[in-house]
């Protein structure tokens, strides 16, 4: 009887080890949610801030802001996937869509300041159309990027 619980103790600490060893694995695949961050990969925390979102990088203790959830997103699986130039584009496209979502804000306000005067009217006109195109095309870029990312994320998790 005494060597039967012995047996039994090994056996419940070794499956204790391997559901700890799973539970490691699994918490470095998924994202986890705190009140007002989440943690990725056990190595990324994203917070709204009320100037946008922060991802900080526990590697290095690098902190980096973004406007878009999602392109903070794909940040952290291009870098998580050591895919550097794509995680540098990302952040430069999203860098470059707050600036073109501030010009058309401005271009807007002055367009319908200078609705008097024909002239300045048909330039911030002219400019909002060119702030709407870029925009445009830093979305197709950042759709791109996306779809790079969804396949990613899909070869890493058939992998394991």
């Amino acid at each position: 009887m005494k060597q039967n619980s012995k047996f039994i103790k090994a056996r419940v600490k070794s499956l204790e080890a391997i559901v700890e060893q799973t539970m490691i694995e699994l918490i470095d695949e998924i994202i986890i949610k705190l009140d007002r961050k989440y943690i990725v990969y056990n190595q990324y925390t994203i917070e709204r801030k009320t100037a946008g979102i922060e991802v900080f990088r526990r590697r290095d203790y690098e902190t980096l802001r973004f406007n878009q959830m999602r392109t903070a997103m794909m940040w952290i699986l291009f870098d998580y996937s050591h895919r550097f130039r794509d995680r540098d584009a990302v952040k430069t496209l999203d860098t470059q869509l707050l600036s073109v979502e501030v010009d058309k804000k401005i271009h807007g306000k002055l367009k319908i300041k200078n609705s008097g005067d024909l002239f300045l009217y048909s330039v911030y006109s002219t400019k909002l159309q060119t702030d709407q195109l870029k925009q445009k095309r830093i979305l197709s870029e950042i759709d791109k990027y996306n779809k790079l990312a969804n396949s990613i994320s899909i070869q890493t998790r058939t992998k394991k």
